[in-house]
């Protein structure tokens, strides 16, 4: 599964920060695939939560961000064009 992550309107970020993530449900990992004007980890794991999917950093699987509304354990899906917020 790929997802594309485009920040925008935070302060301090540029209006071209984006970051590019693959995500690999059966492992529970995702790593980097590009990131611009943002520093993202090379990769890390997967968490669930009531309020969406977790971004793990790699060396203490403490939270990098959550992906709001997104269940990457819906049973078909997640659906193609699904929008929502990312929380740091």
């Amino acid at each position: 599964m790929r997802i594309t992550v485009k920040l925008d309107g935070f302060e301090g970020a540029e209006s071209a920060a984006y970051a590019i993530l693959w995500l690999d449900k059966e492992t529970r990992r995702w790593s980097r695939e590009g990131h611009q004007s943002v520093e993202v980890p090379d990769w890390g794991g997967l968490r669930t939560s009531s309020d969406g999917t977790i971004i793990c950093c790699q060396k203490n699987q403490e939270t990098f961000c959550l992906l709001e509304r997104f269940d990457v354990d819906a049973p078909n899906g997640p659906c193609e064009g699904l929008e929502g917020r990312v929380v740091a």
